[in-house]
């Protein structure tokens, strides 16, 4: 009887022990926490410090953007407002005046924006391209079809159905069962 209960105290302490150090700091999991931090600290600053090396050199070359080439009766061109976005140049946006001047040389009111009549849309959409997304080419119903027989749940349940139905054909006269069934494929 005393053994049974020097058993009985010694699981319990063993059950503590696991318990009671269960939420204990893993000190080598925290560090590799720490590691990965600094890491990423460390690549985010080496990234940040390329990035102004670049803006400095642009700034020390001198860099420009390119000159803007009157198009029609605007005073930019459809590839330097291209060549600005694509590249997000700020310095060049900046050059050109910012909202205000790219609005003048575009002739639009930061307001009331363009001007509505006729002649005025054509002319841009002539210079600068109309301003709309290709159409995708719609799919069929065929299409449709062929798709879902690709899915292998549906594949698994016509398999069914059509052994259902061919079953049901077999032990009874009418075929409701499969026919039903196949149908609600």
């Amino acid at each position: 009887m005393f053994g049974r209960l020097v058993v009985l105290l010694l699981t319990a302490l063993v059950l503590n022990a696991s318990r009671r150090f269960r939420y204990t700091l893993d000190l080598k999991k925290e560090e590799e926490k720490r590691e990965l931090i600094s890491k990423i600290r460390a690549h985010a600053q080496a990234v940040r410090a390329a990035y102004l090396f670049t803006q400095a050199g642009n700034q020390a070359n001198g860099t420009q953007p390119l000159p803007p080439t009157p198009n029609g009766d605007f005073d930019i061109g459809p590839e330097q407002l291209a060549s600005m976005t694509r590249d997000h140049n700020f310095v060049a946006f900046q050059q050109y005046g910012g909202v205000n001047g790219l609005s003048g040389m575009l002739r639009t009111n930061l307001d009331k924006g363009i001007n509505g009549d006729e002649s005025d849309l054509l002319n841009r959409r002539n210079v600068f391209g109309s301003n709309t997304y290709p159409r995708k080419k719609g799919r069929s119903f065929w299409r449709f079809v062929w798709e879902a027989c690709q899915d292998l749940t549906l594949v698994i349940l016509m398999v069914a159905a059509v052994a259902s139905l061919a079953l049901g054909i077999k032990t009874e006269v009418r075929g409701y069962g499969g026919l039903g069934d196949l149908e609600a494929v």
